[in-house]
């Protein structure tokens, strides 16, 4: 076998010194999405049996929006917390403020912070309407009456 020059040596070194990052980095992200995506993939629903304490209560802006692309982006049905929430109506998109899972009542009803926010609306909230693009409409922009509550033990 014929010698190689110490030129063609350390690039095939630093080759296979990129080959092994990127087969780390790779490895490293596809385990950080399955975690997350273990962690996450269970519904957060509300059953309409709990009792709840109220933990805050404040007015703030409330819209509305719909798990559609034109309105968000092309994964419409995967929240920021990358839960599914299409054909859910009881998840809210909340300020940086209240992590995921916070629970919100807004009109005797109660939601899952599960989205968030951009940064040029960091005090509003965004209820989700699914599908229901009428709906969504007629809600509009409201103040409402906002109760961040937690489940009573």
């Amino acid at each position: 076998m014929p010698a190689m020059s110490k030129d063609v040596k350390n690039r095939l070194l630093i080759l296979g010194g990129w080959a092994i990052f990127l087969f780390l980095l790779v490895t490293i992200v596809m385990f950080q999405f399955l975690v997350t995506r273990e962690e996450s993939s269970s519904p957060l629903t509300v059953d309409k049996g709990l009792e709840f304490d109220v933990v805050e209560s404040f007015v703030a802006v409330f819209t509305a929006y719909n798990t559609v692309p034109s309105q968000t982006d092309e994964s419409f049905c995967i929240a920021a917390n990358r839960a599914d929430i299409c054909d859910r109506t009881d998840v809210v998109a909340c300020p940086r403020k209240y992590p995921f899972g916070t629970l919100i009542r807004v009109n005797k009803k109660v939601y899952v912070c599960v989205d968030r926010m951009k940064n040029d609306n960091p005090a509003r909230f965004d209820i989700s309407f699914d599908k229901d693009l009428k709906g969504a409409r007629q809600f509009g922009i409201q103040k409402l009456m906002v109760e961040v509550v937690t489940i009573k033990n």
